[in-house]
């Protein structure tokens, strides 16, 4: 047998090999072969709609009648999913090339779902990709705000009237919030045990909310422990995902004993997970609960300070 494996008998070998992979290697390239050049452009209203990724889900779910949707991504139920009802019964589709293009959409809708390059390569193989944009900001004249993020999905997604039906309700929800003064600082803790400063669109909703940052460097960082042990936030915003205990994970810094004062304290305010997953018009959810804690942190009496020595 080795004597057979030598020489002319491995590349005989490695021809019948493929010659039986040949086939699955022309379904391949059918599959993956670019069929156009240049980027395909999305129809005017798109019927044949495909869904990446759960942020991407929302828009479509939202936006879109339910017979122009070919398929959501698989986390569309899940309890991270906002519009998870109504995703019920739709079909799903895993964000892997040969099972989106086997649908044949005309738009694959996305945030991040099928990775890095995943807009490019389903342009060119004639597949038009609306990408939902990063929001930064509640409500402003500026791109990157959540008002111009659904202007846009509207837009691409044909959808248009629904949309400014959308951002109409969005802000006067926006607008109905009375600013309150005295409301205090509200810390935000993930189940991770992590918070965020200036920068973030959490800051943002704390400030629309009447409230300042507890959390005062920018960017995401761990709870802030050490500062927490002598002094308290007026609010305590906890995200939960519906693991039970504020989804404190195992060795998140949530669960040391300092975090914990805070979390069965007076004044939390629960934030459902979904509510703060993407960055769209269901974070007005989180705004008026957040609203609602600082109007009962502003009528709390604040505490005095120790008398002084006579």
């Amino acid at each position: 047998m080795s004597g057979w494996l030598g020489g002319a008998g491995r590349g005989a070998v490695w021809a019948l090999v493929a010659l039986a992979a040949a086939p699955a290697l022309l379904g391949y390239a059918a599959v993956w072969e670019p069929r156009s050049a240049a980027p395909a452009a999305a129809p005017e209203r798109p019927l044949r709609i495909v869904s990446l990724d759960y942020c991407a889900d929302q828009y479509v779910l939202r936006l879109v009648e339910p017979d122009r949707i070919l398929a959501l991504s698989p986390d569309a139920t899940k309890p991270f999913s906002y519009m998870r009802a109504a995703a019920v019964g739709v079909p799903t589709v895993r964000p892997v090339a040969e099972d989106v293009l086997a649908l044949k959409p005309d738009l694959v809708v996305r945030a991040y779902g099928g990775g890095p390059n995943a807009a490019w390569f389903y342009e060119r193989a004639g597949a038009p990709v609306l990408q939902v944009g990063w929001a930064s900001d509640i409500d402003s004249a500026e791109i990157g705000s959540v008002v111009s993020v659904i202007a846009a999905m509207a837009e691409g997604l044909g959808a248009q009237a629904e949309g400014a039906a959308v951002i109409a309700e969005y802000r006067a929800r926006l607008a109905a919030l009375t600013p309150r003064a005295r409301a205090g600082a509200a810390l935000y803790l993930t189940p991770s045990g992590v918070t965020t400063g200036p920068g973030s669109l959490v800051h943002e909703m704390m400030t629309a909310a009447g409230l300042t940052n507890f959390e005062t460097e920018p960017g995401w960082r761990p709870l802030p422990l050490e500062r927490l042990a002598y002094e308290q936030p007026d609010v305590t915003a906890a995200a939960s995902f519906g693991a039970g205990a504020h989804g404190r994970a195992i060795w998140s810094a949530a669960r040391h004993p300092v975090a914990r004062a805070q979390l069965d304290g007076p004044e939390v305010v629960p934030l459902e997970g979904a509510w703060t997953a993407c960055g769209a018009w269901f974070l007005m959810d989180a705004v008026e609960a957040l609203a609602a804690g600082a109007a009962t942190a502003a009528a709390r009496p604040r505490a005095q300070g120790p008398a002084a020595d006579p």
